[in-house]
């Protein structure tokens, strides 16, 4: 019985870990998988008529999403620098 199990289960598991590895770090995602629809039909017109491979996965979308709070914050701290001008003698 254990046998039967370990011979059941054994490819349908690699087989699955295989599948979602493919899923998930192999697979490149196009624009419109991205953007996905909104409610203005002129983007998804722009978003469809544009729609190209990104060379992007689905982990470098999640990892990019981690980072873009700390982007933000840099992005304030740059505006609100005082602006300063200087000339070069």
């Amino acid at each position: 019985m254990k046998t039967f199990l370990i011979l059941l289960f054994g490819p349908g598991a690699s087989l699955g870990s295989y599948l979602g590895y493919q899923h998930y770090y192999v697979e490149t995602l196009k624009l419109s998988e991205i953007v996905g629809k909104t409610d203005n039909n002129l983007m998804n017109i722009a978003v469809n008529f544009l729609d190209f491979n990104t060379s992007l996965t689905r982990n470098d979308i999640k990892r990019l999403k981690n980072k873009k709070d700390y982007w933000i914050g840099r992005m304030k701290e740059v505006e609100n620098m005082p602006k300063r001008i200087s000339f070069i003698k």
